[in-house]
């Protein structure tokens, strides 16, 4: 006689299950020896049937198999509640890295802007090499952009000066050779007036 559950002692196993499910069941348990095994459990609280587990171990010195069932459901419990903590725990890891990685982002781009923005407004005073709380390298950064303005100013006033120099001494040939001209123009008028005459 098999026991199926100390509550139901002396009842046989067909009659929890339909004939096929009692005979797979038996023969998993005492021909094919190969355990777990899924199978459906009639709910006593309703008319619903429950999905449970049965592992068992084949005593071969007894000839007894012993067995123990467990609720798949009480399995998941767990195993869904850790995946969904993980999850949410997830989520905010990722919130956080997120919100970590644009904050990060704008305190770098944030300096850089600033810097693009003056050096596009032609400002004539330095670039501000920052109150204390600006990165090193953007402190480097400002540094070099401050020399290479600088340098870029001394050969923009070495450039005028040398265009001013140009200009002084275009105005000076125009002025001799009007002066020339006008020196050649009075001399063919003299001659002209000698050869009339």
């Amino acid at each position: 006689d098999l026991v199926v559950h100390p509550e139901h002692s002396g009842r046989n196993l067909t009659e929890f299950f339909e004939p096929a499910e009692a005979d797979r069941i038996y023969w998993e348990l005492f021909v094919g020896r190969k355990g777990p095994v899924r199978y459906s459990w009639p709910d006593p609280d309703n008319d619903t049937r429950r999905e449970k587990l049965l592992v068992f171990r084949y005593m071969p010195d007894f000839d007894w198999v012993i067995a123990m069932t467990i609720d798949i459901a009480w399995v998941r419990r767990p195993i869904v509640l850790f995946l969904s903590g993980a999850l949410v725990l997830s989520l905010i890891l990722l919130l956080v890295v997120i919100r970590l990685s644009l904050r990060l982002a704008r305190s770098v781009s944030d300096p850089i802007v600033h810097l693009v923005n003056l050096v596009e407004s032609d400002a004539q005073e330095p670039l501000p090499v920052g109150d204390g709380q600006m990165p090193r390298e953007l402190i480097v950064l400002t540094e070099g952009m401050n020399a290479f303005i600088d340098r870029i100013r001394d050969q923009q006033a070495v450039l005028q000066q040398s265009v001013n120099e140009k200009t002084v001494l275009i105005r000076e040939i125009h002025h001799r050779v009007k002066n020339n001209l006008q020196v050649i123009a009075s001399l063919l008028n003299l001659q002209s007036g000698e050869v009339m005459h």
